[in-house]
């Protein structure tokens, strides 16, 4: 066997260790991003659980809720304020939800069902009420958002009177 013959061996060798290694790579990436992913729907999942929980297990809550969420000008200044509190707990993971759903964290069947709450939510008195007071606690991004579901939901509601 000549040196050109060992030497074309070898770099056949190293050209399949470099292909093995970009296929292992290419796996762990793959498995990276996948638990990226589970991370992100256990954690939002979590942040509604949070607040469903905080509205189920205590009634006065659940009252403050539905009543700002209908007549919002009929709550005190401290019922005003736990609502508030209620609904930027709920706006801030809605917009965590958004941000992950940009970079392909979330799946359809996670942001499907977010989207449908939000938009109950959106369709109410009492948040629209809040937001025009409060949108400045919001990401200018992710604000747009929520000004172009609002916008939908008042043509909605318009054609349908």
């Amino acid at each position: 066997m000549n040196w050109d013959t060992v030497g074309a061996i070898a770099e056949l060798i190293g050209a399949v260790g470099v292909i093995l290694s970009l296929l292992y790579l290419a796996r762990q990436i793959r498995q990276g991003t996948q638990a990226s992913r589970r991370v992100a729907v256990r954690e939002l999942m979590g942040a509604g659980d949070n607040l469903l929980q905080q509205l189920g297990d205590d009634r006065e809550r659940a009252d403050l809720w539905v009543r700002g969420l209908e007549t919002p000008e009929k709550l005190d200044d401290a019922e005003r304020i736990q609502f508030s509190s209620l609904l930027l707990q709920n706006v801030r993971t809605w917009e965590q939800a958004y941000h992950w759903s940009k970079t392909d964290q979330l799946e359809g069947w996670v942001t499907e069902g977010n989207d449908a709450l939000r938009n109950a939510i959106l369709d109410s008195p009492g948040f629209s009420v809040w937001f025009e007071r409060r949108k400045a606690w919001i990401s200018s991004e992710f604000r747009q958002v929520l000004e172009n579901e609002l916008r939908i939901i008042d043509e909605k509601n318009s054609t349908a009177q």
